[in-house]
């Protein structure tokens, strides 16, 4: 029903078909394709209110294009139109920022329309020039959560390239963080958040408090599409960070954030009444463009009915939502739930992680998922069980609580990280494809792993690396037309046809019990930090004079320490080499290489397929490897990780020992009390943010930055362990 103020407007002719303000059947098509999408509630996370009197504008503008006075009613009208049959439960509202306005009377309306809006919240406009009190007298109004900055109020000409700090000083930063208090922040300067000193201002700001609630207005201002792929990324880590994407009229931007920050970080807002202009924000050049009745006579487009860019953005909204497959609880969260979330409007249900965990185990007998963590399957563990979101080495429970995996990064797996992008658009190609059964991407990856190993010829895939070990002990049996299978240092191998590393003799004993019944010895080729050539060329030895196969196990290493598996970085060649999930950065693949002579007694054999998709992800995964030196990076990211050990385990006198190589690290605590301690070390750590073990995996996601921050932890924890270990 249309308010005695939208008659009066209407009634001065300013709604005609093309019109800004107005909903016409172009508009009502679009959004009845548009609805079935839509959740049932929707909250707008980004709307002006205002009286057109106390803009003190100098010309006629959208702002004056309206009603005089732009009211929560008027907004629910205009907004309601975008939304049949949902419910559009509120908004968080501030005034318009316009450079002369009366920010006094514009920040008192707000307040006077708050009241009759409890399900609504409010941000003040602010300026550097508030005083502490004034600021916190607005603050006292139980509906203010926080402050809208605007560049027009800068101290830095010209504004439109003003420093964050220009328009937002630091001390209005401390103000939010002691109030938990939300920052809406228009990003300026030509390139927004692609610019390095905004990202620099926005980390070292958010880092200081934590507890300041950032939002980055229309997607960081990425109204040039480019500039959010460039900058977006830069801001990962930061757990006080979200993204409104209002205006935002192109999905690009959009889904960068859903890549980068997932739809719990994303909200919707209308940007009204921006949202009610006619046309469209596009990019164009270096630059973007609104197209709109500014830039021509949107009545003579012809058969082009231009529609409102509150649609327009919904429009890219479900685009970018679309490509990424979200689901109905994705769209949930960025409509309603995630800005429920953030203001604190309704208490939140209970620990969503336990009450899942108890349910799995009803469910899912002797099946508790963990991320190679063997305390997950302890009920005393305070270790994550599942997780909703993982990308680089940063990882979300279902509560929505955000860590950094300083452990082993999908048992061991993920050498390039979490969801790395060039993996991703492999698989999203192979699936957009056709995930056949049956894909040429398995030739090019066979074709890869034998240029990698020249002593290779052939190659079969399976689905891990425990059935590679399994298939490769069956081709082995085949091939030799043997039986017995010895192992050094080898999980699931009876005792007699065990030896141990650089024991010669135990292996010559196996060979002299079980002669030519040997089929094959299956060994990793390092093991406890330390490789053997010498031990490694006598076991070739010993194998090819009693006719057994030797077979090189990489999956525990996993490409750590060579692009190819440990054993290339000696001269020894065995008859067969099998790899794990790293081959595909975590996701199910595993692989036999082999000669032509090993590999002969699989023609006989029934060994299960892989899935396609696999193989698509594993040969953009060793690409990836082939260009940029992972092990390197790993080694780099670990050592100084073990370092940081062994330096404050001095510091605090927590006795620890180190071990392994710095690619695959671990420590252990040398006390009487090691078990309680290390779940107390792993509290701790869960409390600030990091989900660590006694072990890291690093992966190529892991940053020196990040690094220093876990050192710092490692620090206060081990002081607090100190202070245990003394009582």
């Amino acid at each position: 029903m249309a308010t005695p103020e939208s008659v009066n407007y209407v009634k001065r002719g300013l709604i005609q078909m093309t019109a800004n303000w107005s909903f016409n059947n172009t508009d009502r098509s679009a959004v009845q394709q548009l609805e079935k999408f839509l959740p049932a509630k929707i909250y707008d996370i980004h709307a002006h209110i205002y009286r057109v009197s106390d803009l003190n504008l100098s010309k006629p503008n959208l702002w004056s294009s309206g009603p005089p006075d732009v009211s929560i009613p008027i907004w629910k009208e205009h907004i309601s139109r975008f939304f049949p049959g949902k419910q559009v439960s509120g908004g968080l509202f501030f005034p318009a920022p316009t450079p002369m306005a009366d920010l006094r009377g514009e920040n008192e309306y707000l307040l006077e329309q708050l009241e009759q809006e409890p399900d609504s919240r409010g941000l003040v406009l602010v300026t550097p020039d508030f005083s502490q009190e004034e600021l916190s007298a607005y603050l006292d109004h139980g509906q203010i959560v926080g402050f809208k900055p605007y560049h027009v109020y800068s101290s830095e000409r010209p504004t439109n390239q003003s420093s964050i700090r220009g328009f937002f000083p630091e001390w209005m930063w401390k103000a939010a963080n002691e109030r938990s208090g939300i920052i809406m922040l228009h990003l300026v300067k030509d390139m927004a958040i692609a610019d390095p000193a905004n990202q620099a201002e926005i980390k070292e700001m958010c880092r200081r408090y934590p507890h300041a609630k950032l939002i980055l207005a229309h997607a960081a201002r990425c109204f040039h599409a480019p500039h959010a792929k460039a900058g977006i990324e830069a801001l990962r880590g930061l757990d006080n960070v979200w993204f409104d994407m209002s205006g935002i009229c192109e999905p690009e931007a959009i889904k960068t954030v859903l890549r980068q920050f997932g739809p719990r970080k994303l909200l919707w807002g209308s940007d009204f009444p921006i949202s009610e202009i006619r046309g469209k924000s596009i990019t164009i050049g270096d630059g973007f463009l609104w197209i709109d009745s500014n830039l021509c006579d949107m009545d003579k487009l012809g058969s082009a009915q231009p529609v409102l860019v509150g649609i327009e953005s919904l429009r890219a909204l479900h685009l970018a939502a679309d490509d990424l497959g979200l689901n109905a609880r994705d769209w949930n969260d960025i409509f309603y739930a995630n800005a429920v979330r953030l203001l604190s409007l309704k208490e939140q249900p209970g620990n969503l992680l336990k009450e899942l965990h108890l349910h799995s185990k009803s469910r899912l007998p002797g099946s508790v998922p963990h991320l190679g963590n063997k305390a997950g399957n302890m009920e005393s563990s305070p270790w994550p069980i599942y997780f909703s979101e993982a990308r680089g080495c940063e990882i979300w429970d279902m509560d929505g609580k955000h860590y950094y995996d300083i452990s082993s990064n999908g048992i061991g797996s993920c050498l390039l990280g979490y969801r790395d992008a060039d993996v991703t658009k492999a698989a999203v190609r192979r699936l957009e494809m056709g995930s056949i059964f049956n894909p040429p991407d398995e030739v090019e990856l066979a074709d890869l792993l034998c240029d990698i190993h020249p002593w290779a010829e052939q190659v079969r895939f399976v689905r891990g690396g425990e059935e590679a070990r399994e298939a490769s002990i069956r081709i082995a049996c085949a091939t030799t037309n043997h039986t017995v299978i010895a192992g050094c240092e080898y999980q699931g191998l009876s005792e007699e046809c065990s030896f141990k590393y650089n024991d010669l003799q135990g292996l010559q004993a196996i060979i002299d019990q079980y002669g030519p019944k040997l089929a094959a010895v299956i060994m990793e080729p390092c093991q406890n930090g330390g490789l053997e050539t010498d031990f490694l060329k006598q076991v070739r030895e010993a194998t090819s004079r009693c006719g057994a196969l030797l077979i090189f196990d990489e999956t525990s290493m996993g490409w750590r320490l060579n692009y190819g598996g440990a054993h290339l970085q000696h001269s020894v060649r065995p008859d067969m080499a099998i790899f794990g999930n790293t081959l595909g950065n975590g996701h199910p693949i595993g692989a036999i290489i082999g000669t032509k002579a090993a590999m002969e007694g699989v023609h006989g054999l029934f060994i299960s397929r892989f899935e396609s998709i696999c193989s698509a992800e594993a040969a953009a995964a060793l690409q990836k490897m082939g260009k940029i030196d992972v092990p390197a990076h790993a080694a780099r990211i670990g050592g100084r990780v073990m370092e940081s050990w062994r330096r404050n385990g001095e510091k605090h006198k927590v006795p620890i020992n180190t071990s392994g190589y710095p690619s695959m690290a671990h420590f252990s605590f040398q006390h009487g009390e090691a078990d309680k301690l290390r779940t107390l070390y792993m509290q701790m750590m869960l409390e600030r943010g990091f989900l660590a073990d006694m072990w890291i995996y690093p992966s190529l996601s892991h940053t020196e930055e990040i690094a220093e921050m876990y050192n710092k932890a490692i620090d206060e924890v081990f002081g607090e362990i100190s202070s245990i270990i003394a009582l």
